[in-house]
This record gives structure tokens, sequence and C-alpha cells, in this order.
């Protein structure tokens, strides 16, 4: 997701249009968690999150 200015109107759009989302990227949890934490209180099905922390080199 580009920004939290478009990347949240487009995810709760299909979340209220019982679509499937999957937010993926490298979100910094101090510029993206509160909008992360909103859509999944928000989402009325089920709801997964996944961390993967794996240093690549």
């Amino acid at each position: 997701m580009p920004s939290t200015n478009t990347g949240q109107p487009v995810a709760r759009n299909a979340l209220d249009h019982s679509l499937h989302v999957i937010v993926e990227d490298i979100l910094r949890s101090d510029h993206y968690g509160s909008m992360l934490t909103d859509l999944v209180a928000d989402h009325r099905g089920r709801t997964g999150n996944y961390h993967i922390d794996k240093l690549v080199r």
C-alpha cells in the first residue's frame, strides 16, 4: 500500500464489499499501525495477521 491516504480507503472498500483483502508490504508500525488496527477491528469476518521477520542477505 503506497500510503495511508490511499491504502486504507481501498482496503476498507474491498472489505465492505465482502472481498478478500491482502495488505502486503514493508509496513512500519509507527506509520501504518493504527490504520491496520482499525481495519482489523472494523472487519466483520475472519481476519488473519501474519508477520514474517526474516533477514535476507
